[in-house]
């Protein structure tokens, strides 16, 4: 039986944010952890990335140019209701994202730890206890 870190190596994600410098750190945190990673700087990229590779989870920014994270959701959804996505955001409650169907939401700035938690909970890899 795998653990869970061996898990994640075996998953593929997509990480979406407009921000290069967090861009740059998550690609850094997400390659150690995860077998392949695609990032995309907006959410037409990260559609197109979508459609390219259909990762096992994506991560996504929501205020973002070209196409935000709740567009890019949506239309995620309409091709896979089943997709597992996570939300990053700046603020906690606001009402243009509190419609999304996301599987977790996680607020910025990132902790590492707890994105990781979250996308362990979301694909349903936690088995009780803490994720180390």
């Amino acid at each position: 039986m795998l653990g869970d870190k061996e898990m994640l190596k075996r998953l593929s994600i997509l990480y979406v944010d407009d921000d290069e410098a967090i861009r740059n750190v998550m690609r850094i945190m997400l390659r150690r952890r995860f077998g392949d990673v695609y990032i995309a700087s907006n959410g037409k990229e990260g559609f197109d990335l979508y459609i390219n590779y259909e990762p096992d989870m994506v991560v996504t920014d929501n205020e973002m140019p070209v196409m935000n994270g709740a567009t890019l959701i949506a239309k995620i959804h309409e091709r896979n209701k089943e997709q597992p996505i996570i939300m990053t955001k700046s603020f906690s409650d606001d009402e243009r994202t509190m419609n999304c169907k996301v599987c977790a939401n996680v607020i910025k700035p990132i902790d590492a730890e707890k994105l990781i938690e979250a996308i362990c909970y979301c694909m349903g890899m936690r088995q009780g206890g803490k994720f180390t």
